[in-house]
């Protein structure tokens, strides 16, 4: 039988280390460790983007009104002099001055100014104007005054005076100045022409200011021929006028008029007055004989003298 076993000798030196075997497989994870003390706090990382601002919350329910106020007393008067502002049972406040400045300016001597605008500064009021031009005529007429020419001033902003001449004061000029400052022409005038048929007729624009009628009297002898009534379509204030009276050159054969040697045909007016006048034409041989009253183509002129 094997006896027992002895007791455990005493442990050997060391021998050398062996050579390293191949590593062994991981055993399985040991316990957590208790924690370790907190380190030093890292730099601040940088703040990221905003985000999305969310929907906003439901209108919370109205409060109770509160009682009302004291009305003999929360009524206030603001009143403001000079540039102190006071609001009644309260302060007074001053209003900083306007830092904007009116520099007076005196018109031109002679002007006037007009007010176009009030400007207040500093507690101040100021008028702004603006200098006021003149135009005037000298209208006095060139009956009162020869010399008038109805001269026309324009005084500008600056005081500076301009004149301008309605008529010319030249020796010869026969403009005048009339009764309201205007210019008129006071020399003789056309007032009334016009280019007759034979027969009394006149084409259209050949007359002007009168009216013609074939008259059939015998003014005294030479047939019922040749007479002719001019009215003026409005009349003259006397019969001082001028008549200007003219026939066409009948080459010694006048129509109408068959006696030998009756070729000298002749026009004259009478019966002149304001409104108008008579006009016969008659051929004659040249010699004592009467003239034999003619229908026959004229021409008129009446002159009105100023």
């Amino acid at each position: 039988d094997k006896g027992e076993t002895g007791d455990k000798g005493p442990i050997g030196d060391q021998g050398p280390k062996g050579v390293d075997g191949d590593k062994g497989e991981t055993g399985d994870k040991g316990p957590i460790g208790d924690q370790g003390t907190k380190g030093v706090d890292g730099d601040k990382g940088e703040t990221g983007d905003k985000g999305a601002t969310g929907d906003k919350g439901p209108i919370g329910d109205q409060g109770p009104q509160g009682p009302p106020g004291d009305p003999t007393t929360d009524d206030q008067t603001l009143s403001i002099v000079s540039n102190q502002l006071t609001i009644s049972n309260g302060n007074t406040v001053t209003i900083p001055n306007s830092v904007s400045v009116v520099n007076t300016v005196s018109p031109p001597s002679g002007l006037t100014g007009r007010t176009i605008a009030l400007h207040s500064a500093s507690g101040a009021n100021s008028t702004i104007t603006e200098t006021v031009t003149t135009f005037s005529q000298d209208d006095t007429p060139s009956s009162s005054d020869p010399n008038a020419t109805g001269e026309i001033t324009y005084r500008n902003e600056n005081g500076s005076t301009q004149t301008a001449q309605v008529v010319s004061s030249d020796a010869d000029n026969k403009i005048k100045v009339g009764s309201d400052g205007g210019a008129y022409f006071a020399g003789p005038v056309i007032y009334a022409a016009g280019k007759v048929n034979a027969n009394g007729t006149t084409n259209s624009g050949a007359i002007y200011n009168a009216s013609i009628t074939k008259l059939t009297t015998n003014n005294g002898g030479g047939g019922t021929e040749g007479d002719y009534l001019v009215t003026f379509d409005t009349a003259l204030p006397n019969a001082n006028y001028i008549i200007q009276l003219t026939i066409p050159d009948c080459g010694g054969n006048c129509p109408g008029n068959s006696n030998a040697n009756y070729d000298d045909p002749g026009i004259t007016y009478y019966e002149q007055t304001a409104n108008g006048f008579k006009v016969n034409i008659k051929d004659s041989d040249n010699g004592t004989a009467q003239g034999d009253d003619i229908d026959l183509d004229f021409m008129f002129t009446v002159i009105k003298l100023p």
